[in-house]
């Protein structure tokens, strides 16, 4: 189940309920890259989005922008909550919120993603399974995205021996979510070779 938009999603949680069946759903708050609209035929793409030098007028109106944006992404994610809540899923539904990247934001003189500066590298990722994680629990430590498909792996019920037999670069965040060990590796490696760079890099976190 894929859906861009918690009305989108709403639907097909509904018509899934009705005939009782497990499910897997990604929310994305995207319909359309916004570079994808002609933002590609910007000299420089991300940092050619605001003027150089940047001023504090421009940073503060995109900040808004953005803010907003967080603020309606906050609303959609509250329906989706709200509707499992509503029809008593939510008790049994592994809940991710995440995403593949930060935001510079006039940080270090940068405006969007491209660089590994905390800024743009670190992203949220906050979980939620009732009966099965505490809520309220932060774990320290550094993780990957890597890590998000080996757990989705462990929460299906796939086992240790058959994830590892496929060689996946990330591990399953249980254990230490569910306070089981405090043994955990603690660093997140990244990489980056798309749009506005001129060779691959990479960066290791520890």
């Amino acid at each position: 189940m894929k859906a861009e938009g918690g009305r989108a999603i709403l639907p097909q949680l509904e018509a899934i309920h009705a005939v009782g069946i497990p499910f897997l759903g990604h929310l994305g708050m995207l319909p359309q890259h916004v570079l994808e609209e002609g933002g590609y035929r910007i000299k420089g793409r991300d940092e050619a989005l605001l003027p150089w030098p940047r001023t504090k007028a421009d940073v503060l109106d995109e900040l808004a922008v953005y803010y907003a944006v967080i603020d309606h992404i906050d609303r959609q994610v509250g329906r989706l909550l709200d509707q499992l809540r509503a029809d008593g899923r939510l008790v049994n539904t592994f809940v991710i919120f995440t995403s593949d990247h930060g935001e510079s934001l006039g940080e270090h003189g940068l405006w969007r993603k491209m660089n590994f500066y905390e800024q743009s590298a670190r992203v949220p990722l906050q979980v939620s399974w009732p009966g099965v994680i505490e809520g309220g629990r932060r774990v320290a430590g550094a993780t990957s995205l890597v890590d998000v498909t080996a757990t989705i792996l462990d929460v299906a019920g796939v086992s240790a021996e058959e994830v590892r037999s496929w060689s996946l670069d990330g591990d399953s965040l249980l254990p230490p979510m569910r306070g089981e060990t405090d043994d955990w590796k603690d660093f997140a490696f990244a990489e980056h070779l798309a749009h506005g760079t001129d060779r691959p890099r990479a960066m290791v976190r520890e």
